[in-house]
C-alpha cells in the first residue's frame, strides 16, 4: 500500500521540527542521514551516538536526561510510518530505537551495494534529459557511495592523493555520460593538463548547455519574426490532394518576397494581393476557361513561357482569384527559390580499420615553420579515428605522402586500404596518384563540387587541430614559426584522448584492439612550450660546463621514445627521456626578445590581410567597370545593326 503521509511536523522548544521525509521499508539510507542532521540542529546528537549515558533514577540530572530522551526518541517515532512506528515504540531510549533501525535496514553487504551503485555510475547517460536532471542522478549516486565506502588512512596526502583520483574517475564518468553535442567541450576539458573538481567541470559544461540552448532559441526566434504576416491559401479537390507550406512573408517596405518551403503541388496557392497575374500549371483547377488576350508572359531570367488561357478559381467560401492565368510551362518558382541541398548527417562507420581513410590538405600557412614547410596533409582512419598528420613544403608531395603511409600500413598493420576518401584538391587528381590507386585497387570517393561537407570527418579533424594549435601557441606565447610542432604534439595527444564517435575510448585503443601490431608506449604528457632541462653527457659537455641545457618543450618523438626539446640559440633538436620538465615555467614569457618576433608575425598577418582585402576591391572594381563598359559597347552595336535594318 502506498504510503500518502507527507512532511511530519513535531512541535519541539518553540519551534517546529521538520523531518521532511517518512522512513517506509527502502528509504532507512536516506532517512538516517536526514534525521541525524536534524537532530545534530537541535544538539541532541549523543542521544543516538551513545555519547550520553542512561541515568538512572536516583541521578539528580536523570529527570533531564528523561526529558530529553522522550523527544528524541518522539522526533525518532513521529517520523516513521504507522506500521514502523508500532515495531519500535516500546523501547525505552532514543539510542536503542536507532540502534534497532540500523540492525533491521542497514544493508551491511556494503561491498555488493559499492557494486551495484558503481555499475550504476559507469551505465548513466544523459540520453537527451536536461543537464541538471543528468548530472544530479550521478551525484546522488556518488554521495551514497561516500557514505558506504569510507577510506581511512593515516596519512593526509595519501588521502588526498585518493581524493583526487576519485574526482578524476568521477569527472570522466560525468563526461562519458554526456550527449554528443557536448563533443567539444568534453575534448577541451580533457586536454588540460589538470582535471578539475566534478563541481568546475559541471559549470563549464552547463555554460556551453546554456549557449547552445540561447543560439537555439535566438534561431527560432529569428525564423519566427522573419515567417510572420504569411498568408497561404489552398484548395482541396480529391482525396489524394496534399497541401504544402507556403507563405508570402513581409520585408519592411521593399513589398513581398515568396518564401516556399516546398515544391509547391497543384492545389496550393500564394495569395499575394500585390501580384500583377496569379499563375498556376494545371488547368483543372481552373473554372470557366477562355483565351487570354495577352499570349506570354516574362520570369525572372528574361525569359517568356506560353500562356493557354485564364480563368477564375474558388479557394474559400469567402475568397475568388479572377483572371488566373494557366502557364503550363511554369518554373518561376524553382527558378527563385533554388537553393543548397542539406547535408544529411552519416552515422555509418567501418567495421574495420583502414577500410576508409579519410584524407585533406590544410595551406598554405603565411608562416614557414622551421623545417620549410608550410602546408599539412591528414590520414584518418573512418573505424579507429586515428590520424596521420605530415607536413609539407609543397602540396605535390601528397602523392609520395600517400605511398608511404599506403605501404605503412600495409607492413605495421598487414592490412590494405580499400577507399580513399578527399576532395578534389588537384594534389588527388594527380594522374600519379591516380594511376597508383588504380594500380592497387583503391577507390578514390570525392566530393562533388563546392561541397566539402561531404568530406566532413577531414574537415573537422583539421578543424580540431588547429584549434589545439592555437590555443597551445597562445598560451605558451610561442612565434608562429612553432606552429608545426605544436600540429605534430596536437595530433600525438588527440590520439590519445576517448572520442565519443568510438565509444569513449582513445583511437590508440581502438586501433590496439582491433588490430596487432607493434606496441608503441605512451609517454605522460607535458606542458607545451614549458621550460625543459635536457641533461648533457659526457661527450656533449667540457667538465666544468653545466650539466643541462635549457630549452623549450615541443612535443613527442614519432619513431623514438623520448621526448623532443628544442634550444633557440643553437637551433638544435634534443630527443631524449634524460629531460626534467618545469611545466609551470615558460620558455617564451611575455617580456622576452622572442615575443616581440611573435607581435611582428601577428601585425605582417593584419597587414597582408588588409593588403589581400584591397586587392579584392580593386579586382572587383575592375570587373564590374570592365563589364559596363562591354554592355556599353555591345548596346551600341545592337543599336548600329538595328539602323542598318531600317535604312
Amino acid at each position: 500500500m502506498e504510503n500518502k503521509s507527507a512532511h511530519i511536523i513535531v512541535q519541539s522548544e518553540g519551534d517546529a521540527f521538520k523531518a521532511g521525509i517518512v522512513l517506509d521499508e527502502i528509504n532507512y539510507d536516506l532517512w538516517s542521514q536526514i534525521m541525524e542532521m536534524h537532530i545534530a540542529e537541535k544538539e541532541k546528537s549523543s542521544f543516538i551516538m551513545a555519547k550520553t549515558k542512561k541515568s538512572t533514577e536516583e541521578d539528580p540530572r536523570y529527570e533531564k536526561w528523561y526529558t530529553d530522551n522522550q523527544k528524541v526518541k518522539r522526533w525518532l517515532l513521529m517520523s516513521m510510518s504507522p506500521e514502523i512506528m508500532k515495531r519500535y515504540i516500546w523501547l525505552p531510549t532514543a539510542r536503542e530505537i536507532w540502534d534497532a533501525l540500523s540492525k533491521a535496514f542497514y544493508n551491511r553487504d556494503d561491498e555488493m551495494q559499492v557494486f551495484t551503485l558503481n555499475r550504476r555510475a559507469f551505465s548513466s547517460k544523459q540520453n537527451g534529459r536536461a543537464l541538471s536532471i543528468y548530472y544530479g542522478e550521478l551525484t546522488e549516486i556518488f554521495g551514497e557511495l561516500d557514505h558506504r565506502d569510507k577510506v581511512v588512512m593515516e596519512n593526509p596526502n595519501d588521502f588526498e592523493s585518493y581524493r583526487k583520483s576519485i574526482q578524476r574517475l568521477r569527472v570522466h564518468i560525468f563526461l562519458a555520460g554526456l550527449d554528443e553535442s557536448f563533443e567539444q567541450i568534453r575534448s577541451e576539458i580533457l586536454i588540460k593538463d589538470r582535471i578539475r573538481e566534478l563541481e568546475s567541470c559541471y559549470a563549464l559544461v552547463h555554460r556551453e548547455y546554456v549557449q547552445h540552448w540561447w543560439d537555439q532559441h535566438l534561431k527560432r526566434k529569428k525564423e519566427t519574426k522573419k515567417n510572420s504576416g504569411a498568408q497561404m491559401a489552398s484548395t482541396k479537390k480529391g482525396k489524394d490532394s496534399v497541401v504544402t507550406s507556403a507563405s508570402v512573408a513581409r520585408a519592411g517596405n521593399d513589398g513581398k518576397v515568396l518564401n516556399v518551403s516546398s515544391l509547391v503541388s497543384n492545389n496550393s496557392w500564394i495569395v499575394d494581393s500585390g501580384a500583377t497575374d496569379h499563375m498556376t500549371c494545371d488547368s483543372k483547377q481552373i473554372s470557366s476557361l477562355k483565351p487570354n488576350l495577352q499570349k506570354t508572359v516574362s520570369t525572372a531570367n528574361g525569359s517568356q513561357a506560353p500562356i493557354t488561357g485564364e480563368g477564375s478559381i474558388s479557394l474559400t467560401e469567402t475568397l475568388n482569384l479572377d483572371s488566373v492565368l494557366v502557364v503550363p510551362t511554369l518554373d518561376l518558382c524553382e527558378l527563385a527559390k533554388s537553393h543548397r541541398a542539406s547535408i544529411p548527417l552519416s552515422f555509418n562507420k567501418s567495421p574495420v580499420p583502414f577500410m576508409i581513410i579519410h584524407s585533406d590538405v590544410w595551406g598554405s600557412s603565411i608562416t614557414t615553420i622551421m623545417g620549410g614547410s608550410r602546408w599539412f596533409v591528414t590520414f584518418i582512419d573512418d573505424c579507429t579515428r586515428m590520424t596521420w598528420v605530415c607536413l609539407m613544403e609543397n602540396k605535390s608531395t601528397v602523392t609520395a605522402l600517400f605511398q608511404q603511409f599506403h605501404k605503412m600500413i600495409n607492413t605495421q598493420y598487414n592490412k590494405q586500404i580499400q577507399v580513399l576518401r578527399s576532395d578534389n584538391g588537384g594534389e588527388y587528381m594527380d594522374s600519379d596518384l591516380q594511376q597508383y590507386l588504380e594500380r592497387h585497387k583503391i577507390i578514390h570517393q570525392t566530393t562533388c563540387s563546392n561541397t566539402p561537407q561531404q568530406n566532413g570527418v577531414a574537415e573537422r579533424k583539421n578543424r580540431h587541430l588547429l584549434e589545439v594549435v592555437r590555443a597551445s601557441l597562445t598560451e605558451s606565447h610561442m612565434p608562429l614559426l612553432y606552429w608545426g610542432e605544436a600540429l605534430t604534439s596536437a595530433t600525438y595527444l588527440i590520439n590519445r584522448v576517448p572520442s565519443s564517435t568510438i565509444v569513449f575510448q582513445t583511437p590508440h585503443q581502438a586501433l590496439a584492439e582491433a588490430v596487432v601490431a607493434p606496441n608503441v608506449q605512451n609517454l605522460p604528457p607535458h606542458v607545451f612550450g614549458c621550460v625543459s632541462y635536457v641533461h648533457l653527457h659526457k661527450n656533449q659537455r667540457d667538465k666544468l660546463a653545466p650539466r643541462a641545457l635549457k630549452c623549450v618543450f615541443v612535443g613527442y618523438a614519432a619513431t623514438k621514445k623520448g621526448y623532443r626539446c628544442y634550444h633557440p640559440p643553437t637551433k638544435r633538436m634534443f630527443v631524449t627521456l634524460d629531460v626534467v620538465f618545469h611545466e609551470d615555467s615558460l620558455y617564451f614569457s611575455c617580456e622576452s626578445e622572442l615575443q616581440g618576433e611573435y607581435h611582428k608575425e601577428i601585425k605582417l598577418l593584419t597587414m597582408m590581410k588588409i593588403y589581400r582585402k584591397l586587392i579584392y576591391l580593386l579586382l572587383s572594381t575592375l570587373m564590374i567597370w570592365s563589364e559596363n563598359l562591354l554592355m556599353k559597347v555591345l548596346q551600341e552595336k545592337k543599336h548600329e545593326v538595328q539602323y542598318w535594318i531600317v535604312i
